[in-house]
């Protein structure tokens, strides 16, 4: 595979850690009726672990988080085919896993370019850590008979139903102890909702640091539209090279 441009490094570094998280919790398999893990929460969390078809457009911003971009997020799923496509200051970077078949693509508005990559290198362009998919697999956590020692608590203070584009949502606020995954101590309030499916719809996480010379950081992830996925959403946009 020809080696990506640097700007395409960027944001390609942040798409994979959902397809990864999804197979490490589960076989991929798409189905619907996910095993009871207990609080209504959890439940929805392994539905969201499983994969549910469709295609979800996001508004993703964020201040003080690290070095993720503000842009536009769309997912695709339908089976064990999977994409995600990341629109940052015009330009789209999207990631096809169509197995075994894997394809980085770029479009903008004077160029369209794909790549036909093996999964070793498509997999390693893309680090562990994301600070959607992270929040979760915590959750997952919390269920476990041997949870990390590490792992800050994490308490549910409300739940209430939403509208979110169009969409009937379960929406959770949560108090967590300290950090999930990365980065300065200190403590975050998240609010997440799903739909009853498992679909994400929303995320907010909002970080107070313990060194309080540093600026608080929040995320943001909102659902705009939801559609279904077709066959022709995972051919690259242009025959790959």
């Amino acid at each position: 595979m020809r080696p990506l441009p640097r700007v395409r490094w960027v944001v390609v570094a942040m798409l994979a850690s959902a397809f990864i998280v999804a197979a490490a919790l589960s076989c991929g398999s798409g189905d619907e009726s996910a095993p009871s893990r207990g609080t209504p929460l959890q439940e929805l969390s392994v539905k969201y672990a499983q994969g549910v078809d469709g295609k979800i457009s996001y508004r993703y911003n964020t201040t003080n988080f690290g070095s993720h971009p503000n842009g536009t997020r769309t997912v695709y799923r339908l089976g064990n085919k999977i994409r995600d496509d990341w629109l940052v200051e015009g330009v789209t970077t999207i990631l096809i896993i169509s197995r075994p078949d894997f394809y980085v693509c770029t479009s903008t508005a004077f160029l369209k370019d794909c790549n036909r990559a093996r999964e070793e290198e498509a997999l390693n362009l893309f680090p562990w850590f994301t600070p959607i998919e992270e929040i979760p697999r915590a959750i997952l956590a919390m269920s476990s008979p041997e949870p990390s020692p590490t792992m800050p608590s994490i308490a549910v203070t409300a739940a209430r139903d939403e509208t979110i584009a169009g969409t009937a949502a379960k929406c959770f606020s949560l108090d967590v102890s300290g950090r999930l995954g990365v980065g300065p101590p200190g403590s975050e309030k998240i609010k997440i909702c799903f739909s009853e499916r498992g679909e994400l719809l929303a995320m907010e996480r909002v970080i107070t640091f313990l060194d309080s010379t540093k600026p608080g950081a929040d995320l943001s992830l909102e659902a705009q539209e939801i559609v279904a996925a077709k066959a022709a959403d995972f051919v690259p946009i242009i025959p790959p090279r």
